[in-house]
């Protein structure tokens, strides 16, 4: 609905009405089947999956929202050290925009070159880079991020593309290589919404039409020298994140059958970030 939404940018293309009221909690899922099944709102509405179980989701844990406009460098005024460190330090944020632990304790200044695992001078850097660029804010001694670029809740609409980035994944990529994360940040725009392949048109639904970007197109995108190619394959093909149930690759570089078989394509694990409806099908095709 959100992207049906961003497309018309008119409210009044939309109708809300309350189908039935329901008092007993138990019965929710029941209803909620019953009515997809009548509408068949799956096929011809906003239903992203046939059963109200929502099988069509993983559950990857918690996550926060990096706003983007797909063909459009991200933090191209950050280095990527800082790029890192600020997607991290993101997925920090609370309800109230502030960074605060997982028992709700503020994180302020003075704790942030323990938490990112640098020197002080690393902390002054970011933050003055981050200021000046509009990204994070202190106000009270707490530090904030602006909301047009990482919010934690429900998406504004309008133009832009909101990027799920799951805290686990970002947080294990940070601490297994915080240049990878930089790199798999600053791909997000060119990562296709639904299938995330490197691509050239991310918007493409019909994975056949699907067109990967090769690493020579990724150096020239990142300003990377085409004789340092190998290097950045090296820097992104190999990397793990730490979930729940053990290490996954964060990106494979692989055939894909139903795209073109004379060239690889590359993926990166939807438990990183994933703003898409077919998981499942991301993870069968990436071999994650």
């Amino acid at each position: 609905m959100q992207r049906a939404y961003n497309k018309t940018h008119d409210i009044e293309n939309f109708e809300f009405s309350i189908v039935e009221e329901v008092d007993d909690i138990s019965l929710l899922k029941d209803k909620e089947q019953y009515y997809i099944d009548l509408y068949d709102s799956y096929h011809f509405g906003y239903n992203c999956c046939q059963s109200a179980t929502n099988l069509n989701f993983k559950d990857k844990g918690k996550f926060i929202s990096l706003v983007y406009t797909l063909g459009t460098p991200l933090f191209d005024n950050l280095n990527d050290p800082n790029i890192a460190r600020l997607a991290f330090l993101a997925t920090y944020i609370n309800g109230n925009g502030f960074l605060s632990d997982s028992k709700g304790h503020p994180i302020y200044r003075k704790d942030l070159a323990r938490l990112l695992k640098i020197e002080s001078k690393g902390v002054r850097r970011l933050l003055f880079a981050a200021k000046k660029a509009g990204y994070i804010y202190e106000k009270d001694k707490l530090i904030y991020f602006n909301r047009s670029v990482f919010f934690r809740g429900v998406s504004e609409g309008g133009e832009k593309n909101y990027m799920k980035l799951y805290l686990m994944g970002t947080r294990s990529l940070y601490n297994e290589s915080p240049k990878t994360l930089a790199f798999a940040i600053r791909m997000i725009p060119y990562m296709n919404i639904e299938y995330n392949i490197l691509c050239s048109n991310p918007t493409e639904e019909n994975i056949k039409k699907i067109r990967g970007l090769k690493f020579i197109d990724l150096a020239k995108l990142f300003n990377v020298s085409i004789h340092n190619v190998t290097r950045l394959r090296d820097q992104i093909i190999g990397k793990n994140i730490i979930m729940s149930n053990g290490s996954e690759r964060a990106f494979n570089l692989l055939y894909c059958k139903k795209i073109d078989r004379s060239a690889k394509v590359l993926f990166i694990n939807p438990c990183v970030y994933y703003a898409g409806r077919h998981w499942k099908e991301v993870e069968i095709l990436g071999c994650f």
